[in-house]
This record gives C-alpha cells, sequence and structure tokens, in this order.
C-alpha cells in the first residue's frame, strides 16, 4: 500500500462542543484582592475628610469618648485598613488619615486645642452679617482658587469655614485633601456668571490675571475667553471685593454683595454706564461702577 496517499487521504477530526460540555466548562471569576468592606472602609474615611467632618466622625467617635475608647477604635480602623492586609486603592491614603489624627487625638493638650478649633468654627457664620454690622462672608461649599502664595497659586477647593478672629477662610484643597487658612483677598470665587456681549451666556470664572481680567470657560462648549469685569454680570447676592472707587474711598479693598445689577447707557454718548448696587454693611448701601467689583 502507498503510505502517502493514505496518510493524505485522512482528514482530522474535529470536535464540536455539545450543550452538554458548554454547560459543564464553569466561567471563569476574577478574584479581586480585597472585599468590598475594605474598600467601603477606606472610600468612607476619605468621604467623610474631604467633606471637612470632625476628626471624631472620621473615626466614628463620641467626641466625649476615653483614652481607652479611642485606642480601641482607632486599632479597629488601622486594622481594616492596614495596607498589608487592605489592598484597595484608598487604603493606604485612609490609614494615613487615621493615623494623623490618632496623633492628635491621642496627645490630651493637642486634643483640647483641635477641641476649641472646631467649637470656633462652627460659630462662624457664612453669607450674613455678623457682629459690627460688617457684611459679609463667602458662603460655606463656595468653589474657589487659589490666587496666592505663589507657591499655591491655582490650586482649587471650597469654603469650609470663616474665622472672625483671624479674619481668614478656612478652604479644603483638592489635590491634598487638606485644610489651610487664607486670607479672603487670597481666594477667587468660581461662580457662574453671564456674559454680557452677543447673546448672553453662562461662564464659569476660574482664574484672575494681574491686569484684572478673568479667565472664563463657556458652559456651552468649554471655550476659554478673558473678560475684563464690565463684560459680565454677576449674580445678585455674591460677595464681591471694591476697589478703585472715588467718592467713596474709605471701602477700596471692603468686602459687599450684589443687590442688583441694572444695565444703562448714556443717552448722548452711548457708552455703557451699567452699575451694580452693592451692600457693604446692615445700614450702609451704595451704587457703583461695574469695573470697581472684583470677584
Amino acid at each position: 500500500p502507498n503510505n502517502s496517499n493514505s496518510s493524505s487521504s485522512l482528514k482530522p477530526i474535529r470536535f464540536e462542543p455539545t450543550q452538554a460540555t458548554l454547560s459543564n466548562k464553569k466561567p471563569i471569576v476574577e478574584r479581586m484582592p480585597y472585599t468590598e468592606e475594605q474598600a467601603e472602609a477606606a472610600n468612607k474615611v476619605l468621604r467623610v475628610k474631604e467633606s471637612d467632618g470632625s476628626h471624631y466622625e472620621v473615626l466614628d467617635l463620641a467626641k466625649s469618648a476615653s483614652e481607652s475608647d479611642l485606642k480601641k477604635v482607632y486599632r479597629k480602623k488601622a486594622l481594616l485598613l492596614h495596607p498589608d492586609k487592605n489592598k484597595s486603592p484608598q487604603a493606604s491614603e485612609a490609614f494615613k488619615v487615621v493615623g494623623s489624627i490618632y496623633e492628635v487625638l491621642k496627645s490630651p493638650t493637642k486634643r483640647a486645642d483641635y477641641d476649641r478649633s472646631i467649637a470656633t468654627d462652627a460659630s462662624s457664620v457664612s453669607g450674613s452679617a455678623y457682629p459690627n454690622g460688617i457684611f459679609p462672608t463667602i458662603p460655606f461649599s463656595t468653589r474657589i482658587t487659589l490666587l496666592s502664595p505663589p507657591e499655591m497659586c491655582g490650586l482649587t477647593g471650597r469654603v469650609v469655614a470663616f474665622k472672625q478672629y483671624t479674619g481668614k477662610y478656612k478652604i479644603f484643597l483638592d489635590s491634598s485633601l487638606t485644610s489651610i487658612e487664607a486670607e479672603p483677598n487670597a481666594l477667587l470665587q468660581n461662580i457662574t456668571v453671564w456674559t454680557r456681549w452677543g447673546i448672553p451666556c453662562a461662564a464659569k470664572v476660574i482664574f484672575y490675571s494681574s491686569k484684572f481680567d478673568y479667565n472664563v470657560v463657556m458652559l456651552s462648549d468649554g471655550e476659554t475667553l478673558d473678560l475684563k469685569s464690565k463684560e459680565f454680570v454677576i449674580p445678585n447676592g455674591t460677595v464681591i471685593r471694591l476697589e478703585g472707587l472715588q467718592r467713596r474711598p474709605e471701602y477700596n479693598g471692603k468686602y459687599g454683595k450684589v443687590v442688583k445689577w441694572t444695565q444703562r447707557s448714556d443717552p448722548c454718548t452711548g457708552f455703557d454706564t451699567s452699575y451694580y448696587e452693592v451692600q457693604m454693611t446692615s445700614d450702609v448701601s451704595f451704587l457703583c461702577k461695574m469695573g470697581n467689583v472684583r470677584l
């Protein structure tokens, strides 16, 4: 027999899986290196911290808790969040947060100082008159961009408190999940304004340059533009700073609230003379040019 011919006539046997063999095949399930409980524990710590929750809220601890209670809660949290045990993405950062909080609360002196600080924050007033009739403060949760110091210029965050005894805002930074104190003139409010040229459009203020130009992002298409303060309208109720006043120079550098914007033009020249009504204290308000207003 011719072996080459016989071998070439052989056809390979193809195996067609049947429904029975397919049903017996177990799906491959990729197992995560951490549990849902571990991931949620880490996320919760950072969530509470990010929302400016107190040290006690981060640890799920009563403010009146004893030193022994503090140790028990910390050890439980630390064990759950330790990176060697918890492989979830946020575990390492949450572990550091819990550790730094414990360093404060385990010291009687530091804990007393911290308790006094949060008591002061709780008594802060936002968006209304406070003692002396001085008006007003930027509302809590307002998004801001830092303009100074130079090493922090451009960082973003939100207002979480105003401390009357220092005159500074407490700002929670997005980049580091930590809080800092900042002077009022170091902040730029990232509020939504309305452009005045063409069809009025909503835009969000994102930065401020030394030429009194504001960088704004158009909400319609994301385009970034440079506008002067007289080229957009600030919403009523917004906290503003006044600059360049000639008739009322004593209010330069002071803060007030926009009460109303009025569009107007000179009947003879046609020049734009639109103005804001601003309220500086509970009993002082006046009109000013748009170019005198800073965010």
